[in-house]
């Protein structure tokens, strides 16, 4: 963070807006792929709706690929979003039948890490009681799973 020059501060605050924004797209990721399968299985006339949207996040995600952004984001940070950002593409490449939006996480390498979490993905029950196992098998997989706690809604 000290390449940027802030002062130990803004350097805390930085440090914890990246970690929260990790965590909601890990969470957001896993699950709404979950939310996905299950509107467009019941609701196919929604998939056409769905992947009007589903293909700007794709291409929002692909520009984050960008030399500037690894450059500028943490190491774990960067690696964590695209590998995250790949099973999301790996996962509507099958649903869209569009092959080719893996191609920049393939070029960059995040392919097999992508491919390990659709497993994870695959593997863990569907329903809403495995959503937290779900979030936490990825997170693991992206060695973060530490850096978050699960607390109980009232």
């Amino acid at each position: 963070m000290n390449k940027f020059g802030l002062d130990p501060a803004q350097a805390v605050a930085l440090r914890d807006q990246l970690l929260q924004g990790l965590i909601v797209h890990l969470y957001s990721v896993a699950v709404g792929l979950r939310v996905s399968d299950k509107l467009t299985l019941d609701y196919p006339e929604l998939l056409e709706f769905e992947s009007q949207q589903v293909e700007n996040e794709l291409r929002v995600n692909a520009e984050g690929l960008s030399e500037q952004v690894r450059e500028t984001l943490p190491h774990e940070v960067f690696e964590a979003t695209h590998k995250i950002n790949t099973v999301y593409a790996l996962y509507w490449s099958r649903r869209l039948e569009k092959p080719e939006v893996v191609n920049p996480y393939r070029s960059h390498g995040f392919e097999s890490a992508g491919n390990a979490l659709l497993k994870i993905f695959e593997r863990v029950p569907s329903d809403l009681t495995h959503d937290y196992e779900l979030v936490d098998e990825w997170g693991k997989f992206l060695g973060i799973r530490d850096w978050y706690v699960w607390t109980k809604y009232e």
